[in-house]
């Protein structure tokens, strides 16, 4: 349970739920991220998750990128290691080794193309201003469904 003196485990499943949420006594030794931090998930299925958006201590089955700020975006990394041509290389590395999962050493060797810092901003507001418009179709299919389902309930009803 959250309590003082304690922080939260990360591990891969803490990306796509809240149900389990395991705490642990908080000690120096611990490796942390924020939510602004790139986590990869190294086994899966599916190997090489690219996540973000938690805090706290994550375990062996995380890595943190710790990317140079003054040459790369945080941003501009999660969109590349997300790219379907990043992610199926990774996973056709991954599956090379004994236990299906992603190698430090291989992404070590990875070339990232790094545009100008003011390239990669101007790309970044691009794609938030794309994904205010995602978010608002999709508010907008939800209220129509409910729309939908009220009109039918409403015939059913009379």
């Amino acid at each position: 349970k959250e309590k003082e003196g304690y922080i939260r485990l990360l591990q891969i499943r803490d990306y796509k739920s809240e149900k389990d949420k395991v705490f642990i006594p908080k000690k120096e030794r611990h490796k942390v991220c924020n939510e602004k931090d790139i986590m990869i998930g190294r086994y899966g299925p599916p190997v090489f998750q690219i996540l973000r958006g938690k805090s706290g201590a994550y375990n062996v089955a995380l890595m943190k990128c710790l990317p140079d700020n003054n040459l790369i975006t945080n941003e501009w990394l999660f969109v590349f290691l997300s790219s379907a041509p990043i992610q199926k290389r990774i996973i056709d590395l991954s599956v090379r080794v004994r236990q299906s999962g992603v190698r430090p050493s291989d992404l070590n060797k990875l070339l990232i193309p790094i545009p100008l810092l003011k390239v990669q901003k101007e790309i970044e507001k691009k794609l938030e201003e794309e994904k205010k418009v995602i978010e608002g179709n999709k508010k907008f299919i939800v209220s129509m469904e409910k729309k939908i389902r009220d009109r039918i309930n409403k015939i059913w009803s009379n």
